[in-house]
């Protein structure tokens, strides 16, 4: 029993806090040059701004534009066919197989009626999603 409970205390403090060799990697990484940076926030930035475009032209979402977030939120328009977030993410999967996560998995009230997307995939991903997505809501619309 003992050995089982230190076993347990070893992840636990290993999940508090990176290990001492880690802590020696993030530091080298800290030091070191960061301007790959500059790059990678551009390509972010352009794919972040894909959703924006996309959903400033549908009036079925609220989209508040994430400033350092890979990801973005949109709100649902409650005058909807489906009964919460989650039959509409899994009906845009079914539909177009487009993923994207329930807002409610992450608070159940704040999150009702959201959706989560990443803006990590490259652009012409996104592009397409977003065309699905529209179809999608284009053909529920008069539901």
């Amino acid at each position: 029993m003992v050995e089982i409970w230190d076993g347990i205390m070893r992840q636990a403090r290993a999940r508090l806090s990176p290990s001492s060799i880690a802590q020696w990697g993030f530091m080298r990484a800290l030091e070191g040059d960061r301007g790959y940076l500059r790059d990678f926030l551009r390509k972010l930035k352009a794919r972040r701004d894909i959703y924006v475009k996309h959903f400033s032209e549908m009036e079925e979402f609220d989209l508040s534009v994430p400033e350092g977030a890979f990801y973005i939120f949109p709100k649902i328009g409650r005058r909807s066919p489906w009964k919460d977030d989650r039959e509409f993410v899994l009906s845009l999967l079914r539909e177009e197989k487009v993923l994207t996560v329930h807002g409610s998995g992450f608070s159940p009230e704040g999150g009702a009626w959201h959706f989560r997307a990443v803006t990590l995939p490259p652009e012409d991903v996104i592009e397409e999603s977003m065309i699905r997505l529209e179809r999608f809501m284009r053909r529920h619309e008069n539901e």
